[in-house]
């Protein structure tokens, strides 16, 4: 169940949308596959639980996925990474940049454009 007041579950996809944007901004390509996962967040005063299909995107033989983590007092928004195309096809990915979903737009590209070098 979405708990935050000051953000819709709808801008905050809206937000992870923007991260895509970034990562194509500074050269990562979405590749043909995308695997429906289930995202499920639990914890003190949180709980929900959706089936993402974010797309995958290539950068330089890495791949990446934006996700999500949500905390009692906002939802982050996570960049996952992997360097094994199979590690994507199982959902094996793993959490390598962290923030809050209100990060300035240069702040966000800051942070990608750090993960991508």
């Amino acid at each position: 169940m979405w708990k935050y007041t000051d953000l819709t579950r709808e801008e905050f996809e809206i937000r992870k949308d923007y991260v895509e944007e970034v990562l194509i901004y500074l050269g990562a390509v979405p590749i043909d596959v995308i695997i429906p996962h289930k995202v499920s967040c639990f914890g003190s005063e949180v709980s929900d639980s959706i089936i993402s299909a974010r797309t995958i995107y290539e950068y330089k033989k890495q791949y990446f996925r934006v996700c999500e983590v949500l905390f009692p007092r906002k939802p982050f928004i996570v960049l996952e990474w992997t360097d094994n195309l199979k590690q994507v096809i199982n959902n094996e990915m793993e959490d390598i940049l962290t923030f809050p979903f209100d990060c300035t737009n240069n702040e966000i590209i800051k942070e990608v454009e750090k993960i991508l070098r």
